[in-house]
């Protein structure tokens, strides 16, 4: 995917991923330029928004834009 194109169109910057480990301190994220570990892991994304009206759209929390990219 990544030689058809996948990540020109639009431009990805960073590409960010996630490993757990047991020797970083609780509560802390570290990160680091270049490859490091890989995996594969499922998780769950929970978005709440907030109705409104179509005519007033900027008194809702809409959650489409977050979850428009959810598989």
């Amino acid at each position: 995917m990544v030689e058809a194109g996948a990540l020109d169109d639009p431009k990805v910057d960073v590409v960010m991923g996630q490993h757990i480990s047991a020797a970083a301190p609780s509560g802390t994220i570290g990160y680091r330029q270049g490859s490091l570990m890989a995996s594969i892991d499922i998780f769950r994304i929970s978005l709440k928004g907030k109705g409104g009206h179509g005519a007033m759209p900027w008194l809702s929390k809409d959650p489409t834009l977050a979850s428009g990219s959810a598989q």
